[in-house]
């Protein structure tokens, strides 16, 4: 029976660790905090950020640790998750603060120096674009965080922070940094057409749809744009808006097969022959090889007796 208690065992060794982990982190991070708390007032976008960050961090780490740990800690779960997961919260939150700390700090000292300040803020870009380049995103979004602490009208230093975020498929905050960029940049079209990304990627249809029409409003002649659009439309089943978009994509970009491809399918599905006959011309034109236009050619002709010889 000498097994049985081996668990337990290794359940007081944890306990005694976190308590340490917990009597030796609590007095510093309470100080830190309360200084936190004086600049949020200040900062509630920037420190939002890392405050979600830092929970959903926490989440993730009690997740798989549970996940590894299951068997051991089923017992006597309700007595150690708890703080089990307070230690790790306040191990992330010590590391976010002293980081953050250093930043703020960093900032008063430059107050009136903005030429230094801009530097400081292009240095922390430069940074984050190099480590995104090796994929070590942590490290490129500390550098984010640390160019919106100094500059939090920063438009590069969120776009790059909701880039990171979706690479690292936390999309909610992409999603979240996104939105708030376009109240900085109202008429960022590709920032419109990056919430529709999003958008699309979770089904989320007529929200992409309102993302990507703004984006095409304001960018006018992005063939993107409308083909994105076109395809929520289609997802949507309003195949004559959809149709409408494909055409303005097929419009800017005239020799894309994809495009051409989409707009006969949407032409043939709301019978418009005249609009599937010209899409089938122009397909043959640009990619011959095609070997969709046999079939296609084959279902515009059951569209109807009318059909124009020349362009076939």
């Amino acid at each position: 029976m000498a097994w049985f208690f081996i668990p337990l065992g290794i359940i007081a060794i944890s306990l005694t660790v976190i308590g340490i982990i917990v009597g030796r982190k609590v007095p510093r991070t309470k100080s830190l905090r309360a200084e936190l708390m004086r600049q949020e007032k200040q900062a509630k976008v920037k420190l939002g950020i890392i405050e979600k960050r830092i929970a959903r961090q926490v989440k993730t780490v009690g997740s798989k640790a549970g996940k590894v740990l299951a068997p051991v800690w089923d017992k006597t779960k309700k007595a150690s998750s708890g703080a089990y997961s307070k230690a790790l919260e306040l191990e992330e939150q010590y590391k976010k603060e002293i980081q953050q700390e250093r930043v703020e700090e960093r900032s008063k000292t430059l107050e009136g120096k903005s030429e230094e300040k801009e530097q400081l803020v292009k240095n922390a870009i430069k940074e984050c674009r190099a480590h995104l380049k090796k994929d070590e995103l942590e490290k490129a979004e500390h550098k984010c965080i640390e160019a919106i602490s100094l500059d939090p009208k920063s438009v590069e230093g969120y776009e790059l922070l909701g880039d990171i975020y979706q690479k690292q498929d936390m999309i909610p905050d992409a999603e979240e940094v996104f939105s708030h960029l376009l109240k900085l940049v109202p008429a960022g079209h590709h920032i419109h057409a990056k919430l529709g990304d999003i958008r699309a990627s979770q089904g989320r249809w007529i929200d992409a749809a309102a993302s990507y029409e703004l984006a095409c409003e304001i960018a006018g002649d992005n063939a993107g744009y409308f083909f994105a659009l076109g395809e929520c439309r289609m997802k949507q089943g309003q195949h004559s808006k959809a149709l409408e978009a494909l055409e303005k994509a097929v419009e800017f970009e005239p020799a894309n097969p994809k495009y051409l491809d989409f707009l006969i399918e949407e032409a043939i599905t709301c019978g418009n022959k005249l609009a599937a006959q010209n899409g089938f011309s122009a397909l043959k034109k640009v990619n011959p090889e095609n070997g969709k236009l046999s079939e296609f050619k084959q279902r515009i002709g059951q569209m109807g007796r009318r059909w124009d010889k020349k362009k076939m």
